[in-house]
Formats: structure tokens, C-alpha cells, sequence
């Protein structure tokens, strides 16, 4: 069986697809844009397929996040302070 081919697309790139075929697609339903038959399914299609595409490589990403547990009140009151005092600007 031969294998598929594959090519490295951007999400940025993906992602300025999807919009512009979505506009597309979404004028033709309120009928500003007339489109053949045709045409608007592929592009109908193609939104869909990059839209899953998209989705999936978002689903791949997995992150970590560090936390370390205070136990100690004198610490916990440090930090909390210095918390407060970081972030009453906001």
C-alpha cells in the first residue's frame, strides 16, 4: 500500500483558509455571493476538512504546568503578599 502524502502547513496559514472560506460560504447562505453548486460544497467541504485538521493538532499539544504546594504559613503569607502587592495595579 503506498503511503499518503503529507506536507507542513502553518495554523496560521490553516486557520486565514478556514476564515476566508467560511466568508465565503456564509455570503452564499445569505445570498450575497452566488456560487455554483459545485463550488460551494467544495468549499463547504475544504472549511470542515481544515476546520477537524486544525482541531486535531491543537488536541496533540499538551502542556505541563508547574506547581509547587506551600505548606509553610510564614511562606504562604510571603507569597501571598507578594502577590498582592504584584498584581494591585491590575
Amino acid at each position: 500500500m503506498a503511503k499518503a502524502k503529507t506536507t507542513k502547513v502553518s495554523n496560521t496559514h490553516l486557520k486565514s483558509a478556514e476564515k476566508a472560506l467560511t466568508a465565503w460560504t456564509d455570503k452564499v447562505e445569505n445570498g450575497e455571493f452566488e456560487l455554483e453548486t459545485g463550488t460551494y460544497l467544495a468549499f463547504k467541504s475544504a472549511r470542515d476538512h481544515i476546520k477537524c485538521e486544525v482541531a486535531k493538532q491543537n488536541r496533540q499539544r499538551r502542556r505541563t504546568i508547574n506547581v509547587g504546594i506551600v505548606s509553610d504559613p510564614e511562606r504562604q503569607s510571603y507569597l501571598r503578599k507578594q502577590f498582592d502587592s504584584q498584581y494591585a495595579n491590575d
